[in-house]
């Protein structure tokens, strides 16, 4: 009897920082899981899959940037294009 089950794929740890009040948050909503029987790892994956889908759409819409910095354009164009991302983050170090 074939039950549809999907294996579970191999999971990795990855470190990074957020604002206290959503590391509250999501303490608070992990210990909710468990107190349900919620597989709170699970449900953050799957929330961290849309989140990261989300984003490659946006960034496939967004032009390349060359090694040098700037954007590609025409010849004659304005090259000097920057990216711009949420937050504050500095390019050079995301």
């Amino acid at each position: 009897m074939k039950l549809g089950l999907k294996k579970k794929e191999k999971t990795e740890q990855l470190n990074f920082r957020v604002e206290a009040t959503l590391k509250h948050d999501l303490i608070q909503l992990f210990k909710e899981c468990d107190a349900k029987g919620i597989d709170s790892t699970a449900a953050l994956n799957v929330g961290l899959r849309q989140i990261a889908e989300a984003l490659r759409r946006e960034l496939d819409e967004v032009p390349d940037v060359n090694p040098d910095g700037k954007a590609d354009a025409k010849l004659g164009a304005n090259t000097d294009a920057k990216v711009h991302l949420p937050n504050g983050i500095d390019p050079e170090r995301a």
